[in-house]
């Protein structure tokens, strides 16, 4: 009898626990979540940026432009655009203004959602 209220008492325990999980993965913003949890360099690396572009200290890449100084140059590579607008337009229209002197190889246009964008903006403009 003792052992059948201990199983009894485990199965309920477990049951509540997976029920309040359940109404959290609904009730919970996962935009939000995934915004407060996103690291710039961790997704730079994970969208396989160092692959290609070089940031000292992080990656080694050498076929894309050297990114280390992005924010003392970005400002100037697109008359009219600010250092955000140019980095912004770069991930999301890589061809729209190519850097001279860099690769023949065109940076792929990544599938971004838009927070991911913003960390990456932020990141990559990040004095280092």
């Amino acid at each position: 009898m003792r052992a059948s209220s201990l199983h009894l008492f485990v199965s309920t325990g477990l049951a509540i626990i997976l029920v309040g999980a359940s109404v959290l993965v609904w009730v919970v913003d996962p935009a939000v979540v995934q915004e407060e949890s996103i690291d710039g360099e961790d997704l730079f690396m994970a969208k396989g940026c160092g692959s290609c572009h070089q940031i000292l200290g992080l990656s080694e890449g050498s076929i894309g432009p050297d990114l280390t100084a992005l924010a003392e140059v970005a400002a100037t590579r697109v008359e009219d655009l600010t250092a955000e607008e140019y980095v912004r337009q770069s991930l999301l229209d890589p061809q729209a203004f190519v850097v001279p002197a860099s690769s023949v190889t065109e940076m792929p246009t990544l599938p971004l959602a838009q927070s991911e964008v913003d960390v990456l903006v932020e990141f990559l403009l990040e004095s280092r």
